[in-house]
């Protein structure tokens, strides 16, 4: 029997700090994962909190069930009247916003490391 390749494990950190909530998300975010990415989110605006970061720094891939988690996050934070910010999107994770045109649906902010543009 062939060994399978371990899945790498998605996670979701969140800190509240000065009416800010970070959601720092890491790992795959597809199918399996974005319900646990729906429910963080959820969970998050339930606060209230003035800006809710989205630090997508350490996402290793998103398919499209991330991005209708994102678009879903983005209509519920405006329903709350909080701004929503996608931190540190790697070139890859910004190129499948991009080719679905979602892009510029969103507000691109940088995690410090140059890593992400700010064009948006």
């Amino acid at each position: 029997m062939a060994a399978q390749s371990a899945r790498p494990e998605f996670s979701i950190a969140a800190v509240q700090h000065d009416g800010h909530m970070v959601l720092t998300l890491r790992g795959e975010i597809d199918l399996l994962s974005a319900p646990q990415m729906d429910d963080a989110i959820v969970a998050a605006l339930r606060i209230h909190p003035y800006t809710l970061v989205m630090d997508m720094s350490a996402v290793t891939f998103m398919d499209s069930s991330a991005c209708r988690s994102l678009v879903r996050a983005r209509t519920d934070a405006i329903r709350s009247a909080v701004e929503l910010e996608l931190r540190g999107v790697t070139a890859a994770g910004r190129r499948t916003l991009e080719i679905l045109e979602l892009d510029k649906l969103f507000t691109f902010t940088s995690n410090g490391d140059g890593q992400d543009e700010l064009d948006s």
